[in-house]
């Protein structure tokens, strides 16, 4: 049938290849002596695969806009391949971190006014760090909150000494009256800290071949200021139940990444990694604030001699 054709692709070859059928489901089935797969249009693929007592390599790739499948036993062309299309360490790095923003919308017109957004940092978080090189990660809200208020308790009385506590699990933690060097005792001995995730966080990294962007916002709140207003509040994201949230680090309202890659000699980028991530919100709106949001909107200016043939346009219909 035109879904599935059956071909055979000796050593050493290579053959373009079209798929029999556009809109169909676009899957290559392959077999190499008993190990069988399929490869989509989609997905990279880099994995060996035994064939008896050999090894080949197959490897799914981009160039440009075209799809490559290699299939090779030389161990050296699998490495290049590989090491060209894995994470490549990053020539530029832009990193922007703002703690709080505040923007207010008046109308100059009418000195009013009309909405407040808000754009906030995060509650106290503990972070750790398993690894020198590694990032930091906010701990779960269960473990925040239970060393935030040990820190407290500690810090009221003006320590001078060290304090090691019990985490769930006799996990010890040593806390320090400076608030640094911090860290988990056991089973492993990682660091920690105490911080805040920021408002607004921009992230933009730039390789040989890859880009990437990640934009996060924490908490962003839109006040109604016209008085008398029906909904005060018009924006808003919703605290998820304690019961989702206690095992879990607490997470931004809005995260957006996307990582950008062009293949060898090409300058084509395509798209590698895309994702947005968005909290529940409540969103209430009245006429009286729409309204006044469509006031702030400027409108486009009317010649004199627009207005006078647009009224005799208008006396003619009558």
């Amino acid at each position: 049938s035109l879904n599935e054709i059956e071909d055979s692709l000796p050593p050493g070859k290579a053959v373009y290849y079209t798929w029999a059928d556009p809109v169909g489901s676009r899957k290559l089935k392959w077999s190499c002596g008993q190990s069988h797969g399929e490869v989509t249009h989609k997905d990279d693929m880099m994995t060996p695969i035994s064939v008896g007592r050999k090894t080949i390599y197959l490897v799914s790739f981009f160039e440009g806009l075209q799809r490559i499948i290699l299939f090779t036993e030389d161990p050296k062309v699998f490495k290049v391949t590989y090491e060209s299309e894995k994470a490549e360490l990053a020539e530029q790095e832009i990193v922007l971190a703002l703690q709080d923003v505040g923007i207010s919308l008046v109308n100059n017109y009418t000195k009013q006014e009309v909405a407040y957004i808000g754009i906030t940092s995060s509650d106290v978080v503990w972070e750790t760090k398993p690894k020198k090189k590694a990032r930091w990660k906010p701990m779960s809200v269960k473990h925040t909150e239970k060393l935030e208020k040990e820190f407290k308790e500690y810090t009221e009385s003006s320590p001078l000494e060290d304090k090691v506590i019990e985490l769930d699990n006799n996990i010890p933690v040593r806390l320090t009256p400076s608030g640094n060097d911090m860290k988990i005792l056991q089973p492993h001995v990682i660091a920690v800290r105490r911080n805040y995730l920021p408002a607004l966080k921009v992230e933009y990294n730039t390789s040989a071949h890859q880009s990437s962007l990640r934009i996060q916002i924490y908490r962003i709140q839109i006040q109604n200021q016209i008085h008398g207003a029906i909904f005060p509040f018009v924006f808003y994201p919703i605290k998820p139940p304690k019961s989702i949230t206690m095992d879990s680090a607490p997470k931004p309202f809005t995260d957006v990444s996307i990582v950008m890659r062009s293949a060898g000699h090409s300058q084509i980028s395509r798209i590698k990694y895309f994702k947005v991530l968005i909290q529940e919100m409540d969103l209430r709106l009245d006429l009286g604030f729409v309204y006044a949001i469509a006031d702030l909107i400027p409108k486009a200016e009317v010649s004199e001699k627009t207005e006078v043939r647009l009224a005799a346009f208008d006396r003619k219909g009558c």
